[in-house]
């Protein structure tokens, strides 16, 4: 009787490790789809994609496009200050004016694409949940 106990404790033993692994694995999984289902919904969406195996969406090429447009204006700026080198010369001065007039309006452009992307996103997150960003309950 003895040795049956002590085996059925052993196997009973035995037996826990799989079954607490599992048990862990179970817990691990709703927490993974709790914190799916917190995701905004492209991002779960992509997740979804991703642990279905699917293909990941092509990658965007308008950054290319803009590189090989800025080297494109930039070897023509070069050619055209090599081919007109002794007027740029004679009018110093105005080339300057006209040079910082052009950085500026770069600039300006700049700034403009930067506060419309900073409305859109405020805009966005502002529809996207009703509650209020900055909350003053647990304030200090």
């Amino acid at each position: 009787m003895g040795i049956a106990l002590a085996l059925a404790v052993l196997v009973l033993g035995l037996m826990l490790a799989p079954i607490a692994r599992w048990l862990e694995q179970l817990e691990a999984t709703a927490r993974f789809q709790e914190w799916i289902q917190r995701l905004p919904a492209g991002a779960a969406a992509n997740m979804a994609n991703y642990l279905a195996g699917a293909p990941p969406p092509p990658e965007p090429k308008g950054p290319k496009v803009l590189i090989w447009f800025a080297v494109f204006v930039a070897v023509l700026t070069l050619i055209t200050l090599v081919a007109y080198w002794p007027s740029i010369q004679v009018t110093r001065d105005e080339m300057f004016f006209w040079a910082w007039l052009f950085v500026m309006m770069v600039f300006g452009m700049f700034v403009q694409v930067l506060a419309l992307n900073r409305s859109s996103s405020q805009s966005s997150a502002s529809n996207s949940s009703p509650t209020c960003r900055y909350s003053t309950e647990n304030a200090v």
